[in-house]
């Protein structure tokens, strides 16, 4: 899906010019991202953004009157697949007001699309040449963030499912339009480069710029609506970002075990709900003129997406079996963009000393690891002495409860104590964790 974005600035000092592309196709309108729209035909989506300032201004405040300028001078645009969104007004709104609107507005805007077509990859083209420099500027950002967003919703999967280009063309001249000349149109790549890492949120519900907290709470206090709205909003984000946290760190310290145990990681929320109540939060907000803190929002997002990217890969795991784990995981250790690789590794010799130990011991009814490595001999010395740096406990001081924390690192979340094994069939073997333990294990994927 290609989808058009511009500003609008004021229509009634646009003339017809004629505008040509890198494949010498021409088309004369007044405005770039109709022509772009003209190319690309029924390919495309429109998103148009309005300053508030001038729609009240030049147009009485109303989208509808906005149209019928833009159709003056012979134009005869098709405004089934434009949208327009207006932005908050100059006279209170800040540049990361601007940002979030615009941010928010995409974000919209593509999953109302995605309600009436599938959508595979995204084309984003920013028509930079119209509109006043801070709402151009503010579209740029806004796009970058929303191209992070994206890659970080298919992280685990294929990030590269969104590019973006921004449209360029030469001052457009009076001179120039007498002479007839056409306006030669460039295409840019504009890139954004999402990484496996936490966002930083703090405290999730104070979504405001820290000048307008009495404001805030002054307008919490007369709209009881959208108080509650805030606290439910919190609480949600509040269990997204713990799910989050354990994911990221079981995917980061290699704890697979973890994805395959609902104790340990239950992402039953529902995702797009809670993006949809913040969305809702943070436009009341703007409508209320409370600026707000763009960079925490952001990576509200951010984390949103990230999640959503890690309950995909969770929901399509089966049993948590020796061949199962290392086959998932190797599929995303193996992905260059998460810098893993070693995670593998390391995950593959602990499973070929599981599968072995069991192959040796007959292993067919559930059993403890601590029957397969029961410190019996140099086997198990061997093991422990490679997977602690050769801090091995027969040899080294330190405490009972730090060793088993240390052991459950060390050994990919297979430790002894906690773990059982049995036979699936002839060749592969089901892994999982004793119930009693998980609540320690949780504690300690929380804070490794």
């Amino acid at each position: 899906m290609k989808i058009i974005l511009g500003i609008l600035g004021d229509v009634k000092g646009y003339k017809p010019v004629l505008y040509e592309f890198d494949d010498k196709t021409q088309y004369t309108t007044r405005f770039i991202t109709e022509a772009l729209r003209q190319k690309y035909k029924n390919e495309s989506k429109t998103l148009l953004f309005v300053p508030e300032n001038l729609l009240e201004k030049n147009y009485h405040g109303k989208i509808d009157e906005l149209k019928k300028k833009m159709n003056e001078d012979g134009e005869n645009i098709e405004f089934e697949n434009i949208e327009f969104i207006v932005l908050p007004s100059d006279s209170w709104a800040k540049f990361q007001d601007f940002v979030t609107k615009i941010f928010c507005g995409l974000i919209e805007f593509t999953k109302k699309i995605r309600k009436e077509i599938e959508i595979k990859n995204e084309e984003i083209y920013i028509c930079g040449s119209i509109g006043q420099n801070i709402y151009v500027m503010a579209l740029l950002e806004a796009v970058r963030k929303y191209l992070t967003y994206k890659q970080l919703e298919n992280i685990l999967q294929d990030p590269n499912i969104i590019e973006a280009k921004i449209l360029s063309h030469p001052p457009i001249t009076q001179d120039r339009n007498i002479a007839g000349g056409a306006y030669l149109c460039e295409m840019y790549d504009f890139k954004a480069k999402a990484f496996l890492s936490l966002p930083k949120v703090g405290n999730p519900n104070e979504l405001y710029e820290n000048s307008k907290k009495n404001e805030f709470r002054i307008l919490l206090n007369q709209d009881d609506q959208l108080k509650n709205k805030i606290s439910e909003f919190k609480e949600n984000i509040d269990n997204c970002l713990q799910s989050l946290k354990i994911g990221y760190n079981s995917l980061r310290y290699n704890i697979s075990l973890s994805f395959y145990t609902p104790q340990i990681m239950d992402l039953s929320m529902d995702l797009n709900e809670i993006e949809n109540s913040l969305l809702y939060i943070l436009d009341q907000l703007i409508i209320k003129n409370i600026n707000v803190d763009s960079i925490k929002i952001s990576n509200i997002f951010f984390s949103i997406a990230m999640l959503k990217s890690i309950k995909k890969f969770k929901e399509n795991l089966g049993k948590p079996t020796i061949k199962n784990i290392k086959e998932q995981f190797t599929n995303v250790y193996t992905k260059d963009w998460l810098g893993l690789m070693l995670n593998k590794y390391v995950l593959d010799y602990e499973l070929r000393n599981i599968s072995r130990e069991a192959e040796k011991n007959n292993v067919h009814d559930k059993t403890n690891l601590v029957k397969l490595f029961d410190t019996k001999g140099s086997e198990d010395q061997k093991r422990n002495f490679f997977a602690h740096c050769g801090f091995i406990k027969e040899f080294t001081w330190i405490s009972r409860k730090d060793h088993q924390k240390r052991n459950f690192f060390a050994h990919c979340g297979f430790i002894k104590e906690f773990t059982w094994i049995s036979r699936k069939d002839q060749d592969d073997y089901l892994i999982e964790w004793d119930e009693k333990n998980c609540n320690e294990i949780k504690k300690w994927i929380k804070n490794p």
